[in-house]
């Protein structure tokens, strides 16, 4: 699912919202959690995901280095990684089920 153009483009259109209402990244991570799974993630969770916003805000590719980004040009680092953290929360067992 991590390359997957729908799931990157529900995680961007997430982010989107998300970096208008929240600019705390601890904040925007355990709101955009409790949305997808309606509970809070574990203090490891949390962790992991806070490093990956910093690792991500750290480098903003172009929009052309972006998987499936359809030539759109990222408003700031905090979409970019924002985005990113929220991709892989959605790529979470838990998250993909299948019946």
């Amino acid at each position: 699912m991590l390359n997957d153009t729908t799931f990157f483009k529900a995680a961007l259109h997430m982010a989107e919202e998300m970096t208008a209402k929240y600019v705390d990244p601890k904040v925007m991570i355990e709101v955009a959690y409790r949305h997808m799974y309606l509970y809070s993630p574990s203090n490891q969770q949390r962790e992991i995901f806070l490093e990956l916003y910093a690792q991500a805000e750290q480098r903003q590719p172009s929009a052309r280095s972006v998987s499936y980004q359809s030539e759109r040009e990222y408003k700031s680092l905090n979409l970019f990684a924002t985005t990113m953290v929220l991709s892989a929360m959605m790529n979470l067992d838990a998250f993909i089920v299948k019946n």
